[in-house]
């Protein structure tokens, strides 16, 4: 069962995403700690929402970056297999290069909607 919390209007929405972000000034900071200070509300707010941001994988140190030379490395380890392929896949095996542009995905419905939120936080 999901708890609901207080969604003040006036919560630094702003401040908050800088701080998850680890963006925050020195001042930002300070001034953070004087929202929490101000209402014991604050800090339930500030908690929550740390955890779904934690939740939602953006504590980790980076996001996954794959250069070219990886792929091409891959590509090449990968190129035997295809070769091997029963002639039924010929059409497949007849592949003998790598893409030269990326290919753009959509996102999943649930990592549009987190990202969709974030960039309401930051916003304000």
């Amino acid at each position: 069962m999901t708890q609901r919390y207080a969604d003040p209007a006036d919560a630094p929405w702003a401040l908050l995403a800088r701080h998850l972000a680890h963006e925050a000034t020195a001042g930002e900071r300070a001034d953070l700690r004087a929202w929490v200070a101000a209402d014991p509300s604050h800090l339930q707010i500030l908690t929550t929402v740390t955890r779904a941001w934690e939740r939602a994988g953006e504590v980790a140190a980076g996001p996954v970056l794959f250069s070219p030379a990886d792929v091409e490395a891959a590509w090449q380890r990968f190129r035997p297999a295809l070769a091997a392929a029963p002639a039924s896949h010929s059409a497949a095996a007849s592949v003998t290069a790598a893409p030269s542009a990326p290919v753009v995905r959509p996102l999943w419905p649930m990592q549009r909607r987190a990202t969709a939120r974030r960039w309401q936080l930051a916003a304000g």
